[in-house]
């Protein structure tokens, strides 16, 4: 019988929040000083417009996409890339088409998954 092995991470959680002004296109948080790892994006708006997050610049990794609509209630993104980790000193580049969102919020956790913990498998 071969025995698996596990791994598993330790991590607080936290958010990254931008509120945008009427008709903001684009956010560029510059250098946030610490490595991360999303977890998630939520996104609310008063019609229907799509945010972006990536990597760096607007032709950097796509880490994830939400569509808004018109209730102004909070709805979550799809990860487009799986584990996108940013480096302390990258940023993070939001972009907003139609303009007509009014807040994005990124759950990260520390890059990697944080520290190691020991793990058996039985």
């Amino acid at each position: 019988m071969a025995i698996a092995s596990a791994t598993a991470g330790i991590s607080s959680t936290f958010t990254i929040s931008s509120i945008f002004a009427a008709a903001q296109g684009t956010v560029t948080i510059t250098n946030p000083g610490r490595a991360f790892r999303i977890l998630g994006v939520t996104g609310t708006g008063v019609a229907a417009s799509v945010i972006t997050v990536r990597k760096n610049t607007s032709g950097g990794v796509t880490a994830a996409v939400v569509t808004t609509d018109v209730s102004n209630e909070p709805l979550w993104g799809v990860l487009t890339t799986a584990n996108v980790e940013f480096l302390y000193n990258d940023n993070v580049h939001i972009t907003v088409a139609t303009q007509n969102a009014t807040q994005v919020d990124i759950l990260c956790v520390a890059t990697a998954g944080g520290e190691a913990l020991t793990t058996a498998v039985t």
